[in-house]
Order: structure tokens, then C-alpha cells, then sequence
């Protein structure tokens, strides 16, 4: 297992760690090497699989209850300006919503649950957060009434769970989103499958229902939460599956699945229009300016890439091979990581060759790309199932990175800080089992729920304290933590407008 201090973009970073014991050293040197020993030689920290990286800054942790599974792709949820969190999971085969203050992660309380004293009549189907982070909007499958019933959930101790709206049928395919501070989008559709063509004519056209009509076929419907719960229809002619929302809430993708294809929804215009793509997507970002999004899916040779399509255009281009870890800074560059060598031919003759891990920044019309080296060697296969999750308030990625161990898989978990251009190594351990991140608001804490399927914990760590924590050695070189050298640049290729 890799143990390091942390992971530093420039090598030279490094090497003034280990070259200051053998220079004339200060007092000052001396102190800080004293720092780094004492770091090396504390007790060893772990999460539930991972072991804690020294000199990582960990705000809380906690074991979670006994027999609480996480619900898998579903990271930790936080609320109330990052004063609490809210994690999804299951037990005694019932979904269960834990809520616990952030600062502590005590005070554990159950806020939900299938057939909870608040939601007595059904099972949770879905779950989403408002944007203020004050209410979580619940939807619920009861099938002693055959309906879907629509239930707010503040998170203030003065309120308790509500239904504002219901819609009678089965549904096979339910999606909930908030697309501003008051309304809430709902995706359903009915339990028997699509039929396998559809035409993409007519996808693109404007439905022709004038009345919005609430059955068990589905539909996609806007529920304003202010007052009763008032329902209106999106009047759109196409099957829906899950949705991913702009961040202006005008534009949805539907990701598909083996009986429908990707589509784009403009509820501007009312329109769908099919992607082409011949596999579902999965859509990894927006655009801060919701023009353009990332989104992975099967390409040449069915390997996994990465790509970024154009609204305006109306095009794909791809952004990485054999990777899915991808995100748009805040002011709309693309982040992506992968290896610079890896191609659709490389990846044919050479599948499983070893490959250094990179970060590469660019604007999508820029003509070139900053490349940052981790210096962490994978396989393709690997690079392919590693995750990145991004912070727009404060520029910061959490990459969960997988590599080649002699016993099975190895979990890097690294935070990538833009600014400084600075990577720490968090955790390291097995890949085994789940391991969820989302950060925290400001972006300066990010939480990790990880777990084997006999435990789970929950664990808070502050990658912005790295800065601070880090043991400084004054000198005529660059002083650790400080801001690296520019990023090797390099003329970026012609885009390729390959979508799959």
C-alpha cells in the first residue's frame, strides 16, 4: 500500500522534503522535521475500509448503526448551510434516513423511512434536497392507495412531513429534482417497457396534449411547494428515465436505458429531442452556464469515454478515454482525469498496459491543455471505474482513484486543491464496498461514507486545514505547500466529434 505524507503535482515538492535532513539545517528546519516524524509515527487512523493517509485533517467521524447499509450512488446529502448531513441507506430491508449534525456527526435521528410514523402508507422511491438545503422532498410508493405520493420533510424541529401532491399508478422509473428554491420536477413512467424504436421525429416535436393529464402512464410534472402543492404538466411526448437538470432548470437529459434512448428536454420550448447515442449515458456535469454538459458512455470498441456535448452545436466531443472522472471548474474549464497517451487504438492493442495517472485542465475552445501528473500508475480497466467529485464554491476535486494491488484493487482517495495546485493523498486501502463523497457547501470539507457490508462509517475530512497543516521548511527552494510551477502545457488536438 502507497503510504505518503501527501501527493504533490511537482515532483520538486517532494524532493525538498527528503533532501532537508541532509542540508545545514535552522532551528526553523529542524522543527518542522520533528513535525513530519511525529505525523509518520502517530497511531494509525481508519475509516471503515481505508486507512487514513498521515497529516490528513479529519473533522469527525463515526461508526454508523448497527445493520445501516448505504443505499449505493447515493453520497452523503448536506443541509442547513453544512450543519447537518443526511445519509440514505438501508435497514432491516427498510430504507432509512439518518440526519446528524455535521460538526460532531452525533445526534443521529431517523427523519424517514418506508412506512415511518411520518410516511406511514409507503415505501421511499425517491429523495432529493432543496437548493437552500431546508426541506428534502420524498417521493413515496403506496401501494395500499396505488399511488405515488409527493411529501416535504423540513428539516427545522417545528415541522414535521407533509404531502403536497399524489399521482394515482405504478411506476417503473421515478425522478426527483429540484430546479429552484420552490418547485420540484417529477420524471415517472409506467411499469411496462417503451417500445424499443421510437421515432425520433416525433421526440423532437411538441406534444400535443394541451391538458395536463396526472394517470399511470407518467409524465414529467412541476410541483410548486409554496402553498398546497399546486401541479402542472411539462406537455413532452417522449418515455422518461432518469433526469439530470441544468443549474438554469430549463434543460433535463433523460440518460436512457436498453428500452429508450438519451434525450434532451427544453421545457422552454416542450420539446425531446433523442441523443444519438446507441447506449444509455450517464451524465457526470453541467456547464456552470448550462450550455454545454459531460456526460460518459460506451465508445470505440465499447470502452468507456468521456465527452462533452454542445448545446448550440448540437455535437459531442470527446474530453478522455477509459475514464469517467470529470467535472467543469467554476469558471468553466474542463477537468478531467486520465492519461494524455491513452487513444480508442491504444486502449485495442494495448487493454491492460499500465498508465500514469494525470489531470488535465483546458477551456473547451482553448488551444491548449495544462497538464498535471499525480504520478500514480493504473490500468485502463481501473482508470475507468475511478470517480471525481467536484466543489464549484471553492475550485476543489475528490478523486477516488483506483489502482493495481498485489491482493486485489487499492482505493486512493485524493483532493485536488485548483488554486494552489496542490493533491493530498486522504485514504488509501481496498477497494472494497461503496465509497460515497460529496462536499460540504463551501467546499471545505468532504465527507465519505464508506463500508464492507458488515459496517459503515461516516468520516469528515478538511482538505482546505492541508495548507495550514503542512510543516513549513523556510529556505531558498520553493517551501513546501506553496504554489506549484505552471503545469506542462501542451498544443491540445483538434476536437473529435465522435459520438458514439
Amino acid at each position: 500500500m502507497r503510504r505518503l505524507l501527501f501527493i504533490l503535482t511537482i515532483p520538486l515538492m517532494l524532493t525538498a522534503l527528503s533532501s532537508c535532513s541532509t542540508k545545514h539545517e535552522t532551528i526553523q528546519e529542524k522543527v518542522a522535521r520533528a513535525q513530519r516524524a511525529a505525523m509518520l509515527a502517530a497511531p494509525k487512523v481508519h475509516t471503515a475500509t481505508l486507512e487514513v493517509a498521515a497529516g490528513a485533517q479529519i473533522a469527525a467521524r463515526t461508526i454508523l448503526p448497527e445493520g445501516f447499509v448505504p443505499v449505493p450512488l447515493i453520497a452523503p446529502i448536506w443541509l442547513q448551510q453544512g450543519q447537518q448531513i443526511v445519509i440514505v441507506g438501508t435497514r432491516a430491508n427498510r430504507t432509512t434516513v439518518l440526519a446528524l449534525d455535521s460538526a460532531t456527526l452525533k445526534n443521529v435521528r431517523v427523519i424517514a423511512s418506508d412506512f415511518g410514523p411520518d410516511t406511514p402508507g409507503g415505501t421511499i422511491a425517491g429523495i432529493a434536497a432543496s437548493p437552500d438545503g431546508t426541506n428534502l422532498a420524498l417521493a413515496m410508493a403506496e401501494p395500499a392507495s396505488g399511488q405515488l405520493g409527493i411529501w416535504l420533510r423540513p428539516l427545522d424541529a417545528q415541522n414535521r412531513s407533509h404531502q403536497i401532491a399524489s399521482f394515482p399508478g405504478q411506476f417503473g422509473s421515478i425522478s426527483l429534482d429540484w430546479i429552484d428554491s420552490h418547485t420540484i420536477a417529477l420524471g415517472m413512467r409506467s411499469v411496462s417497457p417503451p417500445p424499443a424504436a421510437i421515432s425520433p421525429l416525433a421526440m423532437t416535436q411538441p406534444s400535443a396534449n394541451a391538458n395536463p393529464q396526472v394517470s399511470g402512464n407518467g409524465g414529467l410534472f412541476l410541483i410548486d411547494t409554496n402553498g398546497p402543492g399546486a401541479t402542472s404538466q411539462i406537455k413532452i411526448d417522449c418515455p422518461l428515465t432518469h433526469l439530470r437538470w441544468s443549474p438554469n432548470g430549463r434543460f433535463a437529459i433523460g440518460a436512457g436505458d436498453p428500452h429508450t434512448p438519451p434525450v434532451l428536454i427544453d421545457r422552454a420550448k416542450n420539446s425531446c429531442t433523442v441523443l444519438r447515442s446507441k447506449d444509455p449515458i450517464s451524465v457526470i456535469a453541467w456547464a456552470p452556464h448550462s450550455d454545454s454538459f459531460l456526460y460518459s458512455t460506451a465508445g470505440l470498441h465499447e470502452a468507456l469515454g468521456t465527452f462533452r456535448y454542445d448545446l448550440i452545436a448540437g455535437t459531442s466531443a470527446l474530453i478522455a478515454v477509459s475514464s469517467a472522472a470529470a467535472a467543469y471548474t467554476s469558471d468553466g474549464e474542463i477537468l478531467a482525469l486520465g492519461n494524455q497517451d491513452l487513444s480508442w487504438r491504444h486502449l485495442a492493442e494495448s487493454p491492460n498496459a499500465p498508465v500514469s495517472t494525470e489531470l488535465a485542465m483546458f477551456e473547451p475552445q482553448a488551444p491548449e491543455i495544462r497538464i498535471v501528473p499525480l504520478g500514480i500508475r493504473t490500468l485502463p480497466p481501473l482508470l475507468a471505474v475511478s470517480r471525481m467529485v467536484y466543489a464549484l464554491s471553492s475550485d476543489s476535486a475528490a478523486i477516488d482513484l483506483i489502482t493495481p494491488g498485489g491482493a486485489g484493487p487499492l482505493r486512493e482517495l485524493i483532493t485536488y486543491l485548483v488554486a494552489p495546485r496542490t493533491a493530498f493523498l486522504m485514504a488509501s486501502g481496498p477497494a472494497h464496498g461503496e465509497a460515497l463523497l460529496s462536499w460540504s457547501p463551501d467546499g471545505k470539507e468532504l465527507a465519505l461514507i464508506d463500508g464492507d457490508g458488515r459496517s459503515s462509517m461516516l468520516t469528515v475530512f478538511s482538505p482546505a486545514a492541508e495548507l495550514q497543516a503542512l510543516p513549513r521548511s523556510p529556505g531558498p527552494s520553493q517551501p513546501p505547500g506553496a504554489p506549484n510551477p505552471a503545469p506542462r502545457r501542451r498544443p491540445r488536438p483538434a476536437p473529435t466529434h465522435d459520438t458514439p
